[in-house]
């Protein structure tokens, strides 16, 4: 492949946007997924990437067909209680929906990443820090506890999380640095 590409799932919400840039200034060729479409379409426009509106519990190998070859892949996608929610998290709507999208839905992303790769790849799965009695920190945990087994069977990928503090101690360029780090310790 000549162009390193990522996927950049999640790409709009608070870390997604310096991750990106961060990733174009390594020099990757960027396609960008995420629900907003007017967000993800400036985002894209801004950055010169691809932008494929997307919902993270959609057919993971469909969004990899779309997004063409990758050999870094990027989770940043993730749902978290907010205060103005009605449901309480913890009902079984409400914690079936954080473990879809916080748990299953990475974890199929990343299985079918790892099966289109024919060179190195790399899964980046974005977490928050929350309280460890939350229903989020639940669903992130059952995540984390699925990682050693999301790339078995797959020689060619690696997967590493990367944790940031939940709030306004988020660092976006800080999240950057991490993952380029990982990205430059694949080989770069």
């Amino acid at each position: 492949m000549s162009e390193r590409r990522a996927l950049v799932v999640g790409a709009t919400g608070q870390l997604g946007p310096a991750i990106c840039r961060h990733l174009r200034s390594l020099g990757f060729g960027l396609v960008l997924a995420a629900r907003r479409p007017d967000p993800l379409t400036r985002l894209a426009r801004g950055l010169r990437a691809r932008a494929l509106p997307w919902d993270i519990t959609r057919d993971p190998a469909l969004l990899l067909d779309l997004a063409g070859p990758v050999t870094l892949l990027v989770n940043a996608a993730v749902r978290r209680p907010l205060a103005s929610d009605v449901e309480d998290p913890w009902s079984p709507e409400g914690l079936r929906r954080l473990l879809e999208v916080n748990a299953v839905a990475p974890a199929r992303l990343v299985r079918a990443f790892a099966a289109q790769l024919t060179e190195p790849g790399l899964a980046v799965l974005l977490t928050e820090e929350e309280p460890p009695l939350s229903a989020y920190a639940a669903s992130i945990a059952a995540l984390e506890t699925m990682g050693p087994a999301l790339s078995e069977g797959y020689p060619l990928c690696g997967v590493r999380f990367v944790s940031q503090t939940r709030g306004p101690k988020v660092n976006p360029a800080r999240t950057a640095a991490l993952v380029e780090a990982l990205v430059l310790g694949l080989g770069g």
